[in-house]
């Protein structure tokens, strides 16, 4: 039986096995998904405790002018409300109100963050899928942010069309992601082994065959189930969000040094004195491979018309 993109609605065809998952692409967009999703209380019990980068050295990663400069070039009203989206550990809603730019709502699906943020003194603190949120909230923000929560979720548009419907008139939703067709990660050589050895062991695979997948459309960036679903591409998001009546949107890739959009992996080698000395190395394979389809971070910025 065929089977079709939920972004373009394009043919979905078979490409690996991947962790215990069948992966299929979209012929179309190239849009990579898992086939047989995972349910709602296997999901449940993967993410309870997950508690994502909550480490109070990472504070000062996001509450710092860098990114005082990054809300206000959304030109936010007074008083703005923003809506934080599968927030992790709390510290983009943290910085939006310790800068004065109001009070923020956070939601997340782990309850052990959730204790941890309510401590940070968050005005809303929110314990429930994101899926529940706009049939309970009937208020509007001025400022959404998700940042790679999407494609952890079976259901992915419903976070889509569940922002928009509670995004102001001149609000603006930020939605980011995996760039499901970079190459910029194969560059990470621990990450590329790794990958390597999972498709080896799940396929008839040879190494060569797997050098072939991961340099081609078929690389699906940062899949990793049950924990990442789907990898995006840029043709399908803009497929998807062309048909959605009232709203405008810009599509952007970055860097997975980008400070803004990636402020956790300017630590995650900092002690390491060979990736010191590598870090010339791949600067210039980064750039090299972020060329063909941009850098590994998918941002769209979404806003009413």
């Amino acid at each position: 039986m065929k089977k079709y993109c939920q972004l373009c609605g394009g043919e979905r065809e078979f490409i690996y096995n991947l962790d215990g998952y069948r992966i299929e692409q979209c012929k179309f967009c190239k849009t990579v998904c898992v086939d047989n999703m995972p349910d709602d209380k296997t999901l449940k019990e993967y993410y309870k405790g997950f508690k994502y980068c909550i480490d109070e050295d990472n504070i000062d990663l996001i509450v710092n002018d860098d990114f005082k400069k990054w809300y206000e070039s959304f030109k936010l009203p007074p008083n703005a409300k923003m809506l934080d989206i599968g927030g992790g550990n709390g510290y983009f809603s943290l910085a939006f109100e310790k800068f004065g730019f109001g009070e923020a709502t956070y939601i997340d699906l782990d309850s052990e963050a959730c204790r941890y943020v309510k401590k940070l003194g968050i005005s809303a603190v929110i314990n429930d899928d994101v899926k529940n949120l706009a049939a309970n909230k009937t208020e509007k923000f001025d400022f959404i942010y998700s940042r790679h929560v999407i494609e952890h979720l079976p259901n992915p548009l419903s976070l889509i069309e569940n922002a928009i419907s509670l995004l102001s008139d001149d609000g603006v939703f930020v939605l980011q992601m995996p760039n499901g067709l970079s190459l910029e990660r194969l560059i990470d050589f621990q990450d590329k082994e790794n990958r390597i050895k999972s498709l080896m062991e799940a396929n008839s695979f040879s190494r060569l065959d797997v050098e072939r997948i991961l340099h081609s459309s078929k690389t699906a960036f940062d899949l990793a189930p049950p924990r990442h679903l789907w990898a995006f591409s840029k043709k399908g998001l803009k497929e998807y969000l062309a048909v959605i009546p009232d709203i405008e949107f810009k599509i952007r890739t970055y860097s997975l040094r980008d400070k803004i959009y990636s402020p956790y992996m300017s630590r995650r080698y900092k002690h390491f004195f060979l990736a010191k000395l590598m870090k010339p190395l791949k600067n210039i394979l980064r750039v090299l491979y972020s060329m063909p389809a941009g850098g590994g971070h998918l941002v769209v910025e979404i806003r009413k018309k």
